[in-house]
Formats: C-alpha cells, structure tokens, sequence
C-alpha cells in the first residue's frame, strides 16, 4: 500500500514536467550549429549580442548605477551611530525556508525540497555559513553561477533562437540568503521611512498600477 502511494506522488511529479523537444540545428548570423556543443554556443553569442549587449540608450544608465554602486563600496562609514549589522538566527532561516517554493535547483543541485526536509543540525551549520559570509563579505562563486535552460515561445520558429526563453536556475541556497537579506534591508528602510511615497512596487500593503 505504501508503495503504490509512492509511485503514485513521483507519477504525478513527472506528469507536471514541460515536454519540449529541440530541432536538429540552429541557424543564427548565417551560422548553423548542429551539435549540442554547437548549439549552446550559438545560443551563448546571441544572448551575449543582441540581448544582453549595452546599447546608447541603455549605456548610460548602466554607467550611473555603476558609479552609485562604487562609491557606495568605496565610503567607510566609521560613525558611532550606524547600527551594527545583526547576525542572522536559526529562527530567520527556518522561517524563510518554509516560505520556499518546489522551484527548480540550480548547478550544485540542491533543491528546496531538500532544504524544507532538513534536520535541525543542517539548519544550524546554513545559519553559521550564511552569518560567515556577511562576515567576510563573500558570496561563494558557485552561487552567481546560474544553469541556464531555454523555453521554446509558442508558435515561434524553432531554428532561430530568438524563439526561446532563457530562464536561469540559481542555487537555492544563494537565493535563501537573499530573501533573508531582502527581508531585513526592507525593514529598515520602512523604519526609517526611507523609501518615496510615490514608490508601490514590491512593498508589502501597497499596489503598483
């Protein structure tokens, strides 16, 4: 009996995947990749050209976030008033780990499926290493590297590869320790009332129209 409802949880599992097949060859630049090596390279210089290239009406902007960001990096902030950054609990991270969604893992393919079954032991080492990495200030390689998979857009031409969607898998884990991080720096900034009024997007209580 238990076994039939086991198999019945990974059909149903397995029911729910996207079933896409590819087509035999990519033509991109009067350039035709066949091989899957081919294929992924192919794809690689699209996205690195036509879609995620800077352009004169992008460069700017990108040049001003760049410079904020640096300068930001760059101020020593020594008075005695800034509050020293907490350490992150064990409580914070089984909260935001319930919080989880079943989404897919990325390249070191721990899942969060795995991280909602987790024991309390592993809980306690995640929350030692993610308070080591706001300590030292350094975000494991691993965790900005992301597994990309593409999505076929529906009635599109399936040679040509502006007909798909790239949707990138990071880790899990990484992503955890971002909603934890996301979750205090927005906090603080409704504390100190530092964001507009005009500003709805992405704060709790408020809609953007």
């Amino acid at each position: 009996m238990y076994s039939d409802k086991v198999w019945l949880t990974v059909r149903k599992f397995h029911s729910k995947r996207i079933k896409q097949t590819f087509t035999s060859s990519i033509t991109y630049h009067n350039t035709t990749a066949t091989s899957d090596k081919e294929k992924a390279d192919l794809f690689a210089d699209y996205f690195e050209n036509d879609v995620y290239s800077y352009t004169d009406d992008t460069l700017p902007f990108h040049d001003q976030v760049t410079s904020q960001a640096t300068n930001i990096k760059n101020k020593h902030i020594t008075s005695l008033n800034t509050p020293k950054w907490k350490q992150i609990t064990i409580e914070e991270v089984k909260y935001h780990i319930k919080q989880l969604r079943n989404s897919s893992a990325g390249p070191d393919n721990i899942h969060n499926r795995c991280l909602k079954n987790s024991s309390e032991l592993l809980i306690q080492h995640l929350t030692k290493l993610f308070n080591q990495i706001l300590k030292q200030g350094y975000i494991p390689t691993k965790w900005k590297t992301a597994t990309i998979i593409l999505i076929m857009k529906p009635k599109k031409d399936k040679q040509h590869p502006s007909s798909y969607r790239p949707i990138s898998l990071l880790s899990c884990l990484g992503k955890l320790l971002e909603k934890i991080i996301k979750q205090r720096l927005m906090l603080e900034l409704e504390r100190r009332n530092i964001l507009p009024e005009q500003q709805a997007g992405f704060r709790p209580g408020k809609i953007a129209i």
